[in-house]
């Protein structure tokens, strides 16, 4: 009786010779394990211009032979990718971002990146900018205060 182990992907042919010279042959292949599913880290994260988040995706089954994943957006003015997960925020609106197995087998996330809301106050050249909900803005002329002479 003989064990064979499998040491990587392919096809190979096994023989056996017994001690009073019998010889059999069998053709051994070994075939990939395929990713049956992928779950991503999150379905839906909201993020600010400029800001990045890691995205990461659990490879069921974790034994698959095959763990790369490709990246992708599915609106780049908005949200871009990097070949590992990295998602940065360039744009307003709204991506999903896709990762895929070599498999075929995708999962996703929705990314809203949205205006800040708040009142912002800027000082230029005398003048005061207000910037209200990231979007309305108004400028005033800044007047000097005299000193009062007694």
């Amino acid at each position: 009786m003989g064990e064979v182990t499998a040491l990587g992907l392919g096809t190979a042919e096994i023989t056996a010779t017994a001690s009073n010279g019998v010889t059999e042959y069998i053709l051994l292949t070994v075939n990939p394990i395929s990713v049956e599913e992928l779950q991503m880290s999150v379905q839906e994260l909201d993020l600010k211009i400029s800001e990045t988040s890691m995205l990461s995706v659990s490879i069921v089954p974790e034994n698959a032979t095959y763990k790369e994943l490709s990246w992708s957006t599915s609106n780049p003015d908005v949200v871009v990718v990097s070949a590992n997960g990295e998602v940065t925020a360039i744009g307003y609106g709204e991506a999903l971002i896709s990762a895929e197995s070599h498999d075929g087998v995708q999962c996703g996330a929705t990314i809203k990146v949205n205006r800040e809301t708040g009142t912002v106050y800027f000082i230029v050249s005398g003048s005061v900018l207000v910037i209200i909900g990231g979007g309305t803005f108004y400028l005033f002329k800044r007047r000097a205060l005299k000193k009062r002479s007694q």
